[in-house]
């Protein structure tokens, strides 16, 4: 079968419904619009999470909820992400060397490094950081608490 006039072409991605959501980054507050089939908001029965991973909008993993009127109703950061091999060639020829050797459990057939490779440090400096990242727009400037980093934030 042949076609004979392009002009009468769908494009099957305008067949689909689609919602245009705009998000913010919780932790840089970086902007971006994202496009969404209405369909996955639409088969929840009250809040949509959906996971932004890093590079969609910006460097920071986060999730946001989503209301069936399409409206964000509020962001929560990831504090873990499993980072492991991105070859699966590589992941299951890894997985199959480690299994034949003779401890077979579990720490031997997942690597800890690729498990842990973004666990945050527990540090007091992280934890009071991460604190004011979140809730910058809320601390007083002369909040001694944080003054080291509202000294240096380019966003006051």
């Amino acid at each position: 079968m042949t076609i004979s006039n392009l002009d009468n072409c769908v494009n099957l991605h305008e067949l689909i419904d689609t919602v245009h959501i705009y998000f913010i980054c919780p932790v840089c507050k970086t902007k971006k619009e994202l496009t969404f089939p209405r369909m996955i908001i639409d088969q929840n029965k009250n809040l949509t999470t959906i996971s932004i991973p890093k590079k969609i909008i910006c460097e920071h993993p986060f999730q946001a909820f989503i209301d069936k009127n399409y409206k964000i109703r509020g962001y929560q950061k990831v504090d873990f992400e499993f980072c492991g091999i991105k070859d699966h060639k590589e992941r299951d020829r890894n997985i199959k060397e480690r299994s034949n050797s003779k401890n077979k459990g579990l720490e031997d057939v997942v690597s800890k490094k690729d498990l842990l490779s973004n666990q945050k440090i527990n540090s007091k400096y992280l934890k009071l950081k991460e604190i004011y990242e979140d809730f910058w727009d809320f601390i007083d400037n002369n909040n001694k608490e944080f003054q080291q980093f509202i000294m240096i934030d380019k966003r006051r």
